[in-house]
């Protein structure tokens, strides 16, 4: 397994912060992965989206950060083991987890509010107009620390409506959290949200430069 040090180039250059989306690897390879990127200024933590992955990784909660979907039952997992979530779209989900984070007495939740910037009807997120009315209404769940917004695009795209995207994500954060941090990006796109300025970017299976021998 080899580092691709252009994707840590290219976030150092930019000022941002690398989100490792060890989604792709068992137990074995991201403990690798992170072992080889630990000392790395830019690692903001490592990215999971399926609660099995949680549970069988049991990595450390400080550093792992949700970026899947949010379902009501499998809340009290995620919150056990992420201290970030990164997809934070519905009020009664975000109710859900200061209750658990209040009853376990696990440290405050860290969360990104997921913006549909695109307008993808395949994309969870709340709609851009929405926005000062969910942060209106999270503001009493004392157990919840927004940081920031997210979005995750159109999987199909050209780079104007990719940086279209980031930039709308980026007006939203600095009318509303101005604060705050944006999470958005991927494999595909990283070099253009950096471009754009965005915060934090996702990057998986691109951090690998050469396949793992297993």
């Amino acid at each position: 397994m080899k580092i691709n040090l252009d994707v840590l180039a290219a976030v150092e250059k930019a000022n941002a912060k690398l989100l490792v989306v060890t989604k792709y690897w068992g137990k074995g390879e991201t403990e690798k992965i992170i072992a080889a990127l630990r000392n790395e200024s830019c690692i903001y933590g490592w990215g999971e989206n399926r609660v099995k992955s949680l549970e069988e990784k049991s990595l450390e909660r400080s550093e792992t950060h949700f970026i899947g979907r949010l379902q009501s039952r499998q809340l009290p997992v995620i919150a056990a083991h992420c201290e970030t979530i990164h997809s934070l779209a519905l009020l009664k989900h975000a109710e859900k987890l200061n209750k658990i984070i209040e009853q376990n007495s696990y440290s405050k939740l860290k969360v990104f509010i997921q913006v549909n910037v695109a307008a993808d009807p395949a994309k969870e997120g709340i709609a851009p107009i929405d926005l000062p009315d969910f942060l209106q209404a999270l503001a009493p769940l004392k157990n919840l620390a927004v940081v920031g917004v997210s979005s995750m695009g159109w999987g199909e795209f050209t780079e104007s409506q990719k940086r279209q995207e980031f930039e709308s994500l980026i007006k939203l954060r600095n009318k509303f959290i101005p604060q705050g941090l944006t999470s958005a990006g991927t494999s595909r796109d990283y070099q253009i949200a950096l471009d754009a300025g965005i915060d934090i970017v996702r990057v998986g299976k691109g951090i690998v430069a050469e396949p793992f021998d297993v």
